[in-house]
Order: C-alpha cells, then sequence, then structure tokens
C-alpha cells in the first residue's frame, strides 16, 4: 500500500496532510482494491477521464476545477482553523 512504501523508505507517513489522509482512508477500509478497479473499469468503458470513487474526493476535485478560488479559500481556513484534514 502507499502508506506500507512510506514506512518502508523510513517516512513517517502521519507527519503530512497527504499521510494522514491516506492512512485515514486505509483504517476506514470502505474502498477495498475490487471497489477501486470496478469503479475505474466502468469509467474506462464509459470514456470518462477522470474516475473518483469516494464521494467526498469528487466533491473536492469538482470545487477546485469549478471554483478553485473558493477551494483554496476552504483550504486556507481549514489550515488556520486546524480543521478536517489539518486537524492535529
Amino acid at each position: 500500500s502507499l502508506l506500507d512504501n512510506a514506512l518502508r523508505e523510513g517516512r513517517d507517513a502521519s507527519q503530512s496532510v497527504t499521510g494522514r489522509l491516506v492512512k485515514q482512508d486505509f483504517d476506514k477500509a470502505v474502498y477495498t482494491s475490487e471497489i477501486i478497479a470496478t469503479h475505474a473499469i466502468r469509467a474506462m468503458e464509459k470514456g470518462v477521464l477522470h474516475s473518483i470513487p469516494q464521494p467526498l474526493y469528487r466533491f473536492a476535485w469538482a470545487l477546485k476545477r469549478f471554483a478553485p478560488a473558493t477551494f483554496y479559500r476552504l483550504v486556507g481556513w481549514m489550515y488556520r482553523h486546524r480543521t478536517g484534514l489539518f486537524a492535529n
């Protein structure tokens, strides 16, 4: 897994926002590799360029894509208030 690779390379994955997010996803284990593969195959069959199975990430991607200023203001607010992904 991504987390295992980071640990093998001697990095503490929990020290970065991305690492914490990946760890949370792995701990929740809602999306198995089979679910991800099925989603990707269906997206390819439909000719979809971007395939994001998780609803929260689809929302974040769409917000960043269609309203980037709002997305960055939200991320900045979360960082300043240490909430969401930036919570300790």
